[in-house]
């Protein structure tokens, strides 16, 4: 078990230490995202009775929300004011995975999954490329995507969450990673559902002018670096968790455990890099991929969480990633890491 526990962390890091080079960050702030990145991919250790959250990361679409928002943030079918409508692009990209999926055999080992994600950014470049010179959001008005943010429907207990967060008791910060366009999009329909927002929001963004009118550019095509836009990978969402780990734990003195919430592939890296991963909704693509590595026993429903944690019979696993149906449950397990 200590072998295979010690190839994961040491295949998650090395993949991550690829990603971080191609980054262009600079050499001081690289080798602190390095050292924390490595840190953070070790085996996920027993999480004590003593132990409580630190930091709670999560995603956004269809973690935090029912459904995906892409087709939110994009203008209507129609009212685009330049070039093609958001659907003509949603299909090439499809057609573009399509390829890709066709081009690349399964993957059978968590490093080759790894990789297998890793090269989907060609895939997402080439799309924001199509988006950016078809002109999808140039002329296109913050208020009116400020508007449509509020239109998205939250999972269920996601108001239990915010509560929480905000509960005396805990000194928890809650940070939001997510590889959708617009950061801008997220705190809004925050703001408008819960009247809260997270600590920080760590997304791409659809670039306006100083009236507040689309350029046309996306920050998902800009270079992926630790503090601004590019985030579009497995990896570039668990490079950002490390960076967010080491301010906090560096800069800030926090101390305890890191959560990570996450619902899909993109999730993965960062889901192995946490010290528990709480797994959203039926996830039935992560849990594709948990029995085609052949490591479905990482995964474990919340009441076998539970009655493990209180019976004392804890399984020794080399990630432990919690299902939940909702956000009550999710914060059940929150609350159990408090007790």
């Amino acid at each position: 078990m200590a072998a295979s526990a010690s190839a994961s962390a040491a295949i998650i890091f090395n993949v991550l230490l690829r990603s971080l080079r191609t980054q262009r960050i600079a050499n001081s702030a690289y080798k602190a995202v390095a050292k924390q990145a490595q840190d953070r991919c070790r085996i996920s250790r027993a999480v004590g009775d003593d132990d409580t959250v630190m930091l709670l990361l999560l995603d956004w679409d269809e973690t935090l929300t029912c459904h995906d928002t892409l087709s939110l943030i994009a203008p209507p079918e129609g009212s685009q004011p330049h070039g093609a409508a958001f659907s003509t692009y949603s299909s090439a990209y499809s057609a573009d995975l399509a390829a890709y999926k066709s081009q690349h055999a399964e993957p059978c080992t968590l490093d080759e999954q790894l990789k297998w994600l890793d090269g989907l950014d060609e895939v997402e470049l080439k799309s924001q490329e199509r988006i950016e010179q078809g002109g999808l959001f140039r002329g296109a008005l913050e208020s009116d995507l400020l508007q449509r943010a509020t239109r998205v429907q939250l999972r269920r207990g996601v108001d239990k969450l915010a509560q929480w967060a905000q509960s005396d008791g805990h000194e928890s910060e809650v940070h939001i990673i997510s590889v959708g366009w617009s950061a801008r999009f997220i705190e809004g329909s925050l703001k408008h559902h819960l009247s809260w927002v997270p600590n920080s929001i760590h997304a791409n963004e659809v670039e306006l002018n100083s009236q507040g009118i689309g350029t046309g550019r996306l920050t998902k095509s800009a270079s992926v670096t630790s503090s601004s836009g590019g985030i579009r990978t497995s990896t570039h969402k668990a490079a950002e968790a490390a960076s967010i780990d080491l301010q906090a734990r560096k800069e800030r003195a926090l101390k305890g455990l890191t959560v990570y919430a996450g619902d899909s592939g993109t999730d993965l890296n960062a889901l192995l890099s946490a010290d528990l991963g709480i797994v959203m909704g039926e996830a039935k693509g992560l849990k594709e991929i948990l029995n085609r590595i052949e490591q479905p026993d990482w995964l474990i429903e919340m009441n076998a969480w539970l009655e493990e944690r209180r019976s004392g019979r804890r399984r020794a696993r080399d990630h432990t990633l919690v299902r939940v149906d909702d956000w009550l449950e999710a914060v059940q397990v929150l609350q159990e890491l408090h007790q």
